[in-house]
């Protein structure tokens, strides 16, 4: 049975892996855009729209995804800042967090990882954009 994450119109485990992707996709992109970013004045998205009494997503994270969750969250903690935007986080991090924390990855496992990732950098990069563009019209 191909196991690999993927599309699949019959269902099955390459169906299951690539919802849970999605779904964590999800939960990145909203902790990034509205609690990663801080403005000139300190605020997140978040802060921000409570003062102006507007409402904001809250994460939702599927229970068959916490440690997929939890171990995402480790990694992004230890990599630094990069200097024109947020960094990915290198395949040797990976290597050493695996071999340090005695976690097995699947190979499907690692692809959500990797998909998380990038959606992180990518949800930090449109909301330093926003900052920006605001600060600029200020």
């Amino acid at each position: 049975m191909d196991l690999r994450p993927g599309r699949s119109s019959l269902g099955g485990p390459r169906k299951f892996y690539e919802e849970l992707g999605e779904r964590l996709c999800e939960a990145v992109a909203i902790v990034a855009r509205y609690d990663s970013v801080k403005d000139k004045d300190g605020e997140t998205r978040r802060k921000r729209n409570e003062s102006f009494e507007a409402e904001s997503p809250e994460a939702e994270v599927p229970d068959n995804g916490a440690f997929l969750w939890h171990w995402f969250w480790e990694l992004r903690q230890a990599q630094p800042p990069g200097l024109s935007g947020p960094v990915p986080i290198p395949n040797i991090e990976l290597s050493a967090w695996c071999q340090l924390t005695g976690n097995i990855i699947r190979r499907e496992e690692l692809a959500i990882l990797r998909i998380m990732d990038a959606r992180f950098c990518i949800e930090i990069e449109k909301e330093s954009e926003a900052i920006r563009a605001r600060e600029a019209t200020t």
